[in-house]
């Protein structure tokens, strides 16, 4: 989450599923709209998704890099 001018700004949903989960239809089916319908109709917000099964090092990796495009400030 990111204010700016003590309003919400920015906000990043971060979701984390084990495998078993990741495999169920229904949450293909929304992971899915997250990542093409959500993110694109609403600009000041995003979508990440980790699974279990990446190392510690990994997921940290993948949401450093994420978090740093994210909240880079949008000219």
């Amino acid at each position: 989450l990111q204010r700016k001018d003590n309003e919400i700004h920015r906000v990043i949903i971060i979701e984390t599923k084990g495998s078993l989960y990741a495999n169920d239809p229904n949450f293909i089916k929304r992971r899915q709209f997250m990542e093409k319908i959500f993110i694109k109709e609403n600009k000041n917000m995003d979508y990440l998704y980790l699974e279990d099964n990446l190392t510690s090092g990994e997921r940290s990796k993948i949401l450093a890099e994420k978090l740093k495009g994210f909240f880079k400030e949008v000219a």
